[in-house]
């Protein structure tokens, strides 16, 4: 399984809540093999494979030609390279291969995601190495149990980071709801909204005024977001869930160990803290 760099991260977490920020897939991208790894979440460091001797950085078309549609599996969501990956050596490969990676450059650049193989492989003369279709390089996003990023936007955004034919756009604004019973965090169905009390569903825009810039794989909010004062109890509030523009497709949700909230009380998510969107 490959997981996102921390670069790959930071520009999808802006992609989603910052409009400005929008990113789409370079392609084609290059696919690097290593004989030590490099730092998977930086891209920093690794020693690999000399270009000579048959291999060479591949060139990946990155479109659904390439890449399977994302899907459910049993660790989370994920999609795979569609097409056998090979290189013929002419000659011994300067090290045994651990490790492999896709940067959005034939050289410096970006890594966008990699990961150490399951079995090292000595490359001498006359072999080929090759990166099966289907299991050989797999992206996912793990399987969440409670807070964090949707069943629906792991599904968008997967797709997003691996065809630029597939490219998803983000809403202009967020719509944030809370709850006193926590609805399903990765579906956003069920549970019990707060109602009354002059309660009402608050729109935050996708822009730099409200959101910080992502990074080291996280993002938070600039600026406080706060609900209607309460003119009736609210009850004691257990989850909080953002929506997009049609407020049917949950973006993200998160729950609280209980949060009571009384006449003329105010809540509000808190600028930095209050809202925390990771991958990690």
């Amino acid at each position: 399984m490959a997981g996102f760099s921390d670069y790959l991260e930071n520009e999808i977490l802006d992609h989603i809540m910052i409009s400005a920020a929008s990113w789409t897939i370079t392609s084609p991208c290059y696919i690097r093999l290593y004989s030590t790894s490099p730092n998977w979440d930086t891209g920093s460091g690794g020693t690999e494979i000399t270009v000579a001797n048959g291999y060479d950085r591949k060139s990946l078309t990155m479109s659904s030609a390439n890449w399977s549609a994302a899907a459910d599996d049993t660790n989370g969501v994920a999609c795979y390279i569609s097409a056998n990956q090979d290189w013929t050596a002419t000659g011994d490969w300067s090290g045994t291969v651990v490790g492999c990676g896709i940067w959005d450059a034939a050289t410096g650049g970006n890594l966008y995601y990699g990961n150490d193989l399951a079995v090292s492989k000595t490359v001498t003369s006359g072999d080929t190495f090759r990166i099966p279709a289907t299991t050989g390089f797999v992206v996912s996003v793990d399987k969440a149990a409670a807070a964090g990023f949707s069943h629906y936007i792991k599904h968008e955004i997967l797709d997003h980071v691996t065809k630029s034919d597939a490219s998803w756009s983000a809403p202009a604004h967020t719509h944030w709801r809370l709850y006193t019973a926590a609805p399903d965090l990765l579906l956003g169905t069920g549970g019990t909204e707060v109602t009354g009390g002059s309660y009402s569903r608050i729109e935050v825009t996708a822009n730099s005024t409200n959101w910080n810039t992502a990074a080291s794989g996280s993002l938070t909010l600039k600026a406080d977001q706060t609900f209607t004062t309460s003119t009736a109890s609210w009850g004691t509030v257990l989850a909080t869930a953002a929506f997009d523009d049609t407020e049917t497709n949950l973006i993200w949700a998160d729950s609280y160990t209980g949060v009571p909230v009384g006449i003329g009380d105010v809540f509000k998510h808190v600028a930095t803290t209050g809202v925390v969107l990771t991958w990690d």
